[in-house]
């Protein structure tokens, strides 16, 4: 069940690492360095998640600030 999430707002200094990780584990994969200018950002789920449901978005700056939201994709 291939899936697409959007990222829509940084809280974090540009540009920003994201990633996608498995909700309640340190295990994440790398998607991109982003900017807000390429907001709204949207990607493939990659296929080592694509059946789960629960993921968490973390993006890291450049000063190793990390902003992590957790959600589900419905």
């Amino acid at each position: 069940m291939p899936s697409q999430v959007t990222v829509y707002n940084m809280g974090v200094s540009e540009p920003a690492e994201l990633y996608l990780c498995l909700s309640g584990t340190n295990i994440c994969y790398y998607i991109n360095q982003i900017t807000s200018s390429q907001l709204p950002y949207t990607f493939q789920v990659p296929v080592p998640l694509d059946n789960l449901v629960y993921y968490c978005v973390k993006l890291v700056d450049n000063d190793g600030c990390e902003l992590i939201d957790c959600f589900e994709i419905t």
